[in-house]
């Protein structure tokens, strides 16, 4: 009979667990699997952002990528079941293999870490080198992490003949320490650049074979080149200038100032890599250089409000005259601190409109602005440059222009206000 009463006792209690279970369910809309002890409701899964993984190689970034996580609502009793507890699985492993790969060899990548940094030194037979990392294992600490952290590729190596291993290993050291720094401070170092090994690499045996298979490509980048144009300063000084009158005006603009050889310093900058020549206080190859600071004390001087054009010897005036300048609406000629860049005799003077013949031309910018006489004027100075100036030019009569070509040279200074 006892038997029989907790048999009972149990079905009861059976029923009322079953009876809180299809509640449960109903209210909720979950679905409860028997077999597994699941709680279910399709369509209710939640992928969530569970981490990154970043990959570095001895120390250089190679690539960064999220894990993804799908949440399921996780029920292991009935009665137990709360909304909140979840169970999680990450989506693809294949997919973090894949960007690992993807990451060690990715042909962005510069081939001098491929081959020299890549802890084993070499390239395998079709240049790629994850299978010379331990994929496995860098999946394993990865999960082991909570799939989140930066991860050393070089503690994932293979195995590698130690004494080739340490002869690459100092050679990348040396690469590395490369640098070439400027005068000004600035400098291009080994990430600036982009080296070049050649698959000869595989069988070099010594620093002296490795050093035949190195080259910096001729890949100019923006570091590199921003490092060396900092010694341009062309068009962008200005200068407290006193005037002939004894006035005081800032010119600002122009021409004057330094010109970098950047193809030619970048050709240099090239070569000294590829014998890992280091420079400590480089001054790049210039084109032009000014004094930066004050401006020198022979010079022409064209001041526009007065149509007139000084010329200065160590600080005193030589020689002037009147000038037209160009006219105003749209061809005014530029102000600023500008140099002689061309002199010529016999030139002819080409617009869109018009062709001039001048026989005397001192260039001052490339878009085509001179000091040069004007024939076909007869009168200079004055306000003809308001209704019947030049296109941007500085007349001059016929007599000044031969006069002050013959006494200037190529480089003299032009202050234009």
């Amino acid at each position: 009979m006892k038997g029989i009463k907790r048999l009972l006792f149990v079905l009861s209690i059976s029923l009322f667990a079953l009876a809180a279970l299809i509640f449960v369910t109903s209210f909720t809309g979950y679905r409860y699997n028997v077999l597994t002890h699941d709680i279910d409701r399709p369509g209710e899964s939640v992928v969530k952002h569970i981490g990154n993984i970043s990959l570095v190689e001895n120390g250089v970034f190679l690539a960064t990528f999220p894990v993804n996580a799908t949440f399921y609502p996780d029920l292991s009793f009935p009665l137990a079941y709360n909304p909140d507890k979840t169970v999680s699985k990450v989506n693809d492993f294949e997919e973090i293999r894949n960007n690992i790969t993807d990451a060690i060899d990715n042909p962005s990548r510069k081939d001098f870490q491929r081959a020299v940094i890549s802890g084993n030194g070499l390239l395998s037979d079709d240049g790629h080198i994850s299978e010379k990392v331990r994929i496995d294992d860098l999946v394993k600490a990865i999960e082991e992490n909570d799939y989140d952290g930066n991860f050393e590729l070089s503690d994932y190596y293979e195995e590698s003949d130690t004494e080739q291993l340490e002869l690459f290993r100092d050679f990348s050291s040396k690469i590395q320490d490369w640098n070439i720094r400027y005068t000004n401070g600035r400098s291009i170092s080994y990430n600036d650049v982009e080296f070049v090994v050649s698959a000869s690499a595989n069988a070099a045996n010594s620093e002296e074979e490795l050093m035949k298979t190195i080259s910096v490509s001729e890949n100019f980048g923006k570091s590199a080149r921003n490092v060396i144009n900092s010694y341009d300063t062309s068009g962008s000084l200005s200068f407290n200038f006193v005037k002939h009158n004894g006035e005081e005006t800032v010119v600002k603009g122009g021409t004057w100032g330094n010109i970098v050889d950047t193809i030619g310093e970048w050709e240099a900058v090239r070569e000294l890599g590829a014998k890992l020549s280091s420079e400590t206080e480089r001054k790049p190859i210039m084109k032009v250089e000014m004094d930066n600071d004050k401006l020198p004390d022979t010079y022409i001087e064209v001041d526009k409000s007065e149509q007139r054009v000084y010329y200065y010897v160590s600080g005193n005036c030589t020689v002037s005259s009147d000038c037209v300048t160009g006219k105003r609406g749209g061809r005014e000629t530029p102000t600023g601190t500008f140099y002689i860049t061309e002199k010529k005799k016999e030139k002819d003077l080409k617009g869109a409109d018009y062709i001039s013949h001048v026989h005397r031309w001192l260039r001052l910018t490339w878009a085509g602005v001179g000091l040069h006489d004007a024939t076909w004027r007869s009168r200079f100075g004055g306000n003809i440059w308001r209704t019947g100036g030049s296109h941007g030019c500085i007349n001059l009569p016929k007599n000044f222009a031969y006069q002050l070509y013959d006494m200037v040279d190529s480089g003299t200074c032009v202050i234009v206000y």
